[in-house]
């Protein structure tokens, strides 16, 4: 039977399971906070796709949003988090 908390941290560890996800926290632990208009820019992705993904990501905790007028800018909202992503690499030798 599934424990509750094993639910919650599987899908915490699954919103971080797709390269353009990772993609995207790794921009923003480099360069703090960032529009989504830079995001997609920057990492060559459409807006809507940009979108869901972020969505995703601060769903789980990763990232938070901060509306400034009609942007919204995004940045890493748990270096606890961001820290489990360096743990993996390290494991895999990158």
């Amino acid at each position: 039977m599934k424990n509750n908390e094993n639910v919650q941290v599987a899908s915490v560890l699954r919103a971080a399971g797709q390269v353009v996800r990772v993609e995207i926290l790794e921009l923003l632990n480099k360069e703090g906070e960032v529009s989504v208009n830079d995001i997609c820019e920057k990492l060559k992705i459409e807006q809507s796709l940009t979108s869901h993904h972020l969505s995703l990501l601060a769903k789980a905790g990763y990232i938070k949003g901060t509306r400034r007028g009609k942007f919204i800018f995004y940045s890493v909202a748990s270096r606890e988090l961001f820290g489990f992503l360096q743990v993996a690499k390290k494991q895999l030798g990158i």
